[in-house]
C-alpha cells in the first residue's frame, strides 16, 4: 500500500459560519497569507500556486509519520511568473522554474533523511500542454511547446533535472 499527494501549502483559517452543503475542506478558508500577510512563498504563474518548500518538507515527513506508507509525490512543478506572455527564448531561460524545482526537490530529501518514505516523484510537466482549467494559457512544463509548429524545446529546468540527478547518483 502506498500514497499518492497532491500537495500545495496554504495556511488555513475556521470559518465562523456555517459551512455550505458543499463543504469538502472542513469549513475553513485556504489562504496564500497569514494573518500578518506574510505569505506562504513566492508566487508563480497562477494566483494559486506558491513556492514553499519548506512546507514541502514539513508536509512529506507528517503524512509519512501520520500513515506510515511510501509516498509517491505527483506534480510538482510551476508555471513561471509571466510566461504565458513570453517568447519562447524567454519561457527556455525559466529561471523562476529551475529555482522552485531545485528548492523542492532538496527538500524531498531533506525530508527522506528525516525519515520520510518516498518512493516516487513525478514533475509537472514534461512539457507544456493543456490544462484543464486554464486552456494553453499556462506553461507548467519543462520543454517548451510552439503549439503552432508543434516543436518542442528543452528548457533551461529540464537540462537542470538532468544534471541534478547526474549529481545525485554518482
Amino acid at each position: 500500500m502506498w500514497l499518492v499527494l497532491q500537495l500545495s501549502a496554504q495556511f488555513a483559517h475556521h470559518r465562523t459560519t456555517w459551512p455550505p452543503d458543499t463543504d469538502f475542506t472542513g469549513n475553513v478558508d485556504e489562504l496564500p497569507e497569514n494573518k500578518e500577510g506574510i505569505p506562504i512563498g513566492e508566487l508563480s504563474g497562477v494566483h494559486w500556486l506558491r513556492a514553499a518548500p519548506k512546507s514541502f518538507r514539513k508536509h512529506l515527513v507528517r503524512i509519512y509519520k501520520k500513515y506510515g506508507k511510501p509516498i509517491y509525490v505527483t506534480e510538482n512543478g510551476c508555471p513561471c511568473p509571466g510566461e504565458d506572455k513570453m517568447s519562447r527564448e524567454e519561457s527556455i531561460k525559466d529561471e523562476f522554474r529551475q529555482r522552485y524545482l531545485r528548492e523542492h526537490l532538496d527538500a524531498l530529501v531533506e525530508a527522506i533523511q528525516d525519515g520520510a518514505k518516498v518512493s516516487g516523484y513525478f514533475g509537472w510537466s514534461f512539457m507544456d500542454n493543456l490544462e484543464w482549467s486554464d486552456g494553453y494559457g499556462i506553461r507548467f512544463g519543462v520543454t517548451h511547446t510552439d503549439y503552432d509548429t508543434l516543436e518542442r524545446t528543452p528548457k533551461n529546468s529540464a537540462l537542470m533535472i538532468k544534471d541534478m540527478i547526474k549529481e545525485r547518483t554518482i
